[in-house]
C-alpha cells in the first residue's frame, strides 16, 4: 500500500475510535475539610493516561463547592477511564489530595446528556467510595465527525463521506484541494 493510502486509512480508522466528551462539572458535596478552619479550597483535575485535560477553578473556603464549568475533551480510547481528582489548594505547601473517582464512559449512551454522581475515594489509604464526598457532573459523549478530524493529506483527495465494508474504504463523495 502507498504511503498516502496508509495515511488515509489510518486517519479513517482513528475517526471511528475517537470521541468528544462534553462535561459540566456542577458541584461537590460533603468534601473532606482539609484546612484548620473546617473548610477546603477545592479544585478538580480531569486526566486520561496521566495527561491533564482540564483543571477547574479553585472554590475557596467551601466543602460544598459549586463550579458549573463546562468543557470538552478529546477521547481517543473509549475504554480508558477518565480519572477525576480533587485537591485542596494551599498557598504555602503542596496541595492536599481530597479524593478521586473514575469515570467509565464505555456504558454511556452516545449523544445523550447524563447526570452522574461520582463517589470520591482514596484507594491508597483504602477510604471507601463516598466517605470523602462526591462530585456531580453532566456528560455527553459524541463520536467525532469527519469535519472535526480532517487531516492534511497533501495532494490527495479530501474525503467528505465514506463507509468501511470488510476493511475496504468506500468513498461516496469527495472534493479536490484548490
Amino acid at each position: 500500500m502507498s504511503k498516502k493510502k496508509d495515511k488515509l486509512t489510518d486517519g479513517l480508522r482513528s475517526m471511528d475510535d475517537s470521541f468528544q466528551l462534553h462535561v459540566t462539572l456542577k458541584r461537590g458535596k460533603d468534601l473532606v475539610a482539609m484546612d484548620a478552619r473546617g473548610t477546603s479550597d477545592p479544585y478538580v483535575k480531569f486526566k486520561v493516561n496521566d495527561k491533564l485535560l482540564h483543571k477547574s477553578k479553585i472554590v475557596y473556603n467551601e466543602i460544598n463547592p459549586t463550579w458549573y464549568e463546562s468543557f470538552s475533551i478529546s477521547i481517543q480510547d473509549k475504554f480508558e477511564p477518565v480519572i477525576i481528582e480533587v485537591f485542596d489548594y494551599d498557598i504555602v505547601s503542596q496541595d492536599d489530595f481530597m479524593g478521586m473517582a473514575l469515570l467509565d464512559i464505555t456504558k454511556v449512551e452516545l449523544n445523550t446528556w447524563v447526570n452522574k454522581t461520582l463517589l470520591l475515594q482514596d484507594p491508597i489509604n483504602k477510604k471507601l467510595p463516598g466517605t470523602m464526598g462526591n462530585l456531580q457532573v453532566s456528560i455527553n459523549l459524541e463520536p467525532n465527525t469527519q469535519a472535526d478530524q480532517c487531516q492534511d493529506l497533501g495532494d490527495t483527495q479530501i474525503i467528505e463521506h465514506y463507509s468501511v465494508v470488510d476493511d475496504v474504504v468506500l468513498v461516496t463523495e469527495q472534493t479536490k484541494p484548490k
